[in-house]
């Protein structure tokens, strides 16, 4: 994917293509919520890695993929990016609630887990329903709160620019779009 780069000197983010947001380096978001277009009452900072997991679903070669990119994660052998966010108080709140719900879920998947534990025999279909439930309780809480809320997702990263989908229409008609003297690479 193409991108035409800014010219050196400029520091705001852009609008490509009506859909994908470009953030040279060094760039700030502004005072808008990312989501909304309002004006932000909170900053969240979010890190972003490239590049991004594309699995391979050919059987063995999936979970051999997976490891390589959870080694390549965990020993930051991935390249990393951090954006300042800017949020209206709803979205901040709707994000906060997620993370708690997800949370809660979870503690509570791992408060029933000591009275499933003797449960590993299964000997009908309610113990079944019990061992299920506590681990989808307390998976799909941490999925929730750990993967949850999406404010923007990285689709382009070099040196000089990262690009973005996922802002609102109301932040992307106040934001510029294209520059005046982008240059194709």
């Amino acid at each position: 994917m193409e991108f035409p780069y800014p010219p050196l000197s400029c520091k705001t983010a852009y609008i490509h293509d009506g859909e994908i947001l470009v953030v040279p380096f060094g760039a700030s978001l502004g005072t808008s919520c990312i989501q909304c277009g309002s004006p932000a009452s909170t900053w969240t900072v979010r890190t972003f890695h490239w590049p991004l997991w594309k699995p391979n679903f050919f059987g063995p070669w999936l979970a051999v993929s997976f490891l390589v990119f959870v080694f390549k994660r965990l020993l930051h052998l991935d390249q990393r990016i951090r954006l300042t966010i800017p949020l209206c108080r709803a979205h901040r709140l709707k994000q906060m609630q997620r993370r708690w719900v997800g949370l809660a879920l979870a503690a509570t998947g791992f408060a029933i887990l000591p009275f499933t534990a003797k449960l590993f025999e299964v000997r009908n279909w309610i113990e079944g329903l019990l061992w299920g439930g506590t681990l989808a309780l307390i998976v799909g809480g941490l999925l929730i709160a750990f993967l949850g809320f999406h404010i923007l997702d990285l689709v382009y990263l070099d040196d000089r620019i990262s690009a973005y989908t996922g802002s609102g229409l109301e932040f992307m008609e106040k934001a510029p779009s294209e520059t005046a003297n982008a240059t194709t690479p």
